[in-house]
């Protein structure tokens, strides 16, 4: 059965694990191009967020100015202007008034309640990368900072603040520079809804590959500010993925159990489409470059196709459920089938058993009947001459008167008499033949019979016959050893007798197989039979050809009937000059 059922359902199975092969590779790239959108629609909420920021800065850098807006004594009436401006942008923590020389003019600031507050506790600036690059900028350029940590006095403000600073340098009408105007963007939020709820890892690195934000422990962001000892950035945790991502320019491949989504995010590049930067009224300077990355493990993709694998694996059940079922079906109706064959088969060997006892018993009968007819013809052809010529006799025994006539007729009277008796005793041997139903069947060797016969005829042979013996055919037989000891010693008499004295004889016997029946051939260069002639006659009773060699005809006779009882067959090949061959078929 176990075979059986491996037989229906390999193949299912084998389709199965191609269909399950499928669908992980087809989830994988169903995923990956779901987490490409996912990362564009991250990147996009980026530059929205940030696309205020470098507005609202080209705004204020275009105010007119004067140098007395950047005298803290002279500039409080911007305090509820920008003070206004602020409440409504909910990202904004600062917005400042910077000095040529880094000093801080004005500075609001918004507290852990909300509240915009006129900070007095003005720091200076001047060493601050940001500050730098915007006081170094022309007319009408942007600076946008590095995303970081927000710094007060020099230290990194705790809890920490990620921040991004947009900056734009200040002139007056006639074109003074008297300092910048900056703007705090705090980035919690935005850095917040970019790792929430996710199905997958997420990363944003910046060009150095600095973890700024990471889902899955975001303890590593800003290491690189909070510990500069730490050095574990995305390069050394990832470096196959950092060298396909920055090197090799790839946005979705694999490494190892895991494969990576990639969206590439330049500042520069993705708000030159921004109104302000598309219409060159302004001009962006950032160095940002930030890789936004998604991590799908191998693991996520078997989750996401739990429920295909789940209706493939009932599916299978089901389908084991029923090959099995219907292997043991077969099973059962086959083994009726192999029962009711071998029942068949049974009836048709003992009708074939039968038949072949039939057509036996047909046989021996037809044999039985045609040695009937025979022995009738033998007895109504063999005693008739006798017989009447015993009446005749006898009739003028009974008529005579005369004593020397009677004297002559009595000598023929006792030689029709001896010729009866003969016959009768003839016919009593080949009536014991018929009726021996007895007859001892054994297994035994042939040379050791032939040999002995030889012997019999040994005076005989004296050296003037050649007998050649050639028994590679087969030399063990089971039949009766009697009567096949009879059959020989016939055969090899004739042989003897019927020799041509003109040549030197021999006699050959040889066996050989044809298919299951043994063969036995009795061949001589004797003077052989015309058999145009005594075909019909050769194996009858008192048949003799040739006169001039004593015999009664009845060697050849006994030799056929003693075969025929026991289902053998005798034929005789012969050309008169030449010789004879006697073959005898044993089935």
């Amino acid at each position: 059965m176990i075979k059986r059922v491996t037989k229906y359902y390999l193949p299912l199975l084998v389709v199965s694990l191609l269909l399950s092969i499928w669908i992980f590779y087809n989830e994988k790239k169903n995923i990956s191009n779901l987490e490409l959108k996912e990362l564009a629609l991250k990147s996009n909420l980026i530059v929205e967020n940030l696309n205020p920021v470098i507005a609202n800065i080209f705004y204020w850098s275009q105010n007119d100015f004067t140098k007395e807006d950047f005298d803290p004594r002279y500039n409080q009436k911007y305090e509820e202007q920008l003070g206004n401006f602020i409440v409504g942008m909910n990202h904004y923590s600062q917005f400042r008034f910077i000095k040529k020389n880094g000093e801080e003019a004005l500075r609001l600031i918004r507290t852990k309640d909300g509240k915009i507050i006129n900070d007095l506790n003005f720091q200076n600036k001047k060493n601050e990368g940001y500050f730098k690059k915007t006081i170094a900028l022309d007319s009408s350029e942007i600076y946008l900072s590095p995303l970081n940590l927000n710094i007060e006095n020099g230290k990194i403000e705790r809890p920490f603040s990620p921040m991004i600073r947009g900056g734009a340098p200040v002139f007056n009408k006639s074109g003074e520079k008297l300092g910048m105007v900056v703007i705090n963007y705090d980035a919690k939020e935005l850095l917040a809804t970019l790792t929430k709820k996710l199905n997958y890892t997420f990363y944003l690195v910046d060009s150095n590959g600095k973890f700024l934000a990471n889902s899955e422990n975001n303890n590593r962001a800003f290491k690189h500010l909070t510990d500069p000892n730490n050095h574990q950035d995305f390069p050394t945790n990832f470096p196959k993925t950092w060298k396909a991502i920055t090197q090799d320019k790839e946005t979705q491949f694999g490494t190892g159990k895991n494969f990576w989504i990639v969206n590439k995010l330049d500042f520069k590049e993705a708000i030159s489409h921004f109104n302000v930067i598309d219409s060159n009224r302004s001009k962006l300077i950032s160095s940002n470059e930030w890789y936004l990355i998604s991590r799908v493990s191998n693991t996520d993709v078997l989750a996401a196709s739990m429920n295909f694998y789940l209706a493939l694996f009932v599916l299978n059940l089901i389908s084991f459920i029923i090959i099995a079922y219907v292997a043991k079906s077969e099973i059962k109706n086959e083994k009726i089938k192999e029962v009711y064959l071998l029942r068949l088969k049974k009836k048709r060997k003992a009708l074939e058993n039968q038949n072949v006892l039939l057509t036996s018993i047909k046989t021996k009968l037809e044999l039985r009947n045609r040695q009937l007819k025979e022995y009738n013809s033998i007895v109504a052809h063999n005693l008739r001459a006798p017989t009447t010529s015993m009446s005749a006799l006898i009739s003028m025994v009974s008529g005579s008167e005369d004593y020397e006539e009677v004297k002559t007729i009595i000598p023929k009277l006792n030689t029709i008499s001896g010729s009866i008796n003969t016959l009768v005793q003839d016919l009593l041997t080949y009536v014991r033949v018929l009726n021996d139903d007895n007859i001892e069947i054994e297994k035994f060797e042939i040379k050791p019979v032939i040999e002995q016969s030889l012997c019999l005829f040994v005076e005989t042979l004296d050296g003037t016959v050649n007998v050649e013996i050639d028994l590679s055919g087969w030399n063990t037989i089971k039949f009766s050893k009697i009567y096949f000891q009879s059959v020989i010693q016939n055969l090899i008499s004739n042989a003897i007798k019927y020799r041509d004295p003109t040549k030197e004889s021999y006699i050959k016997i040889k066996t050989l197989r044809q298919k299951e029946k043994r063969i036995l051939i009795v061949e001589d260069n004797g003077i052989g039979i015309n058999l145009e002639k005594h075909q019909s006659e050769i194996f009858k009773l008192y048949r003799r050809f040739h006169r001039n060699v004593s015999g009664k005809g009845m060697g050849l006779f006994m030799v056929k009937t003693q075969l025929e009882s026991l289902n053998a067959e005798i034929r005789v090949e012969s050309e008169y000059g030449k010789g004879s061959s006697f073959i005898i078929t044993f089935n």
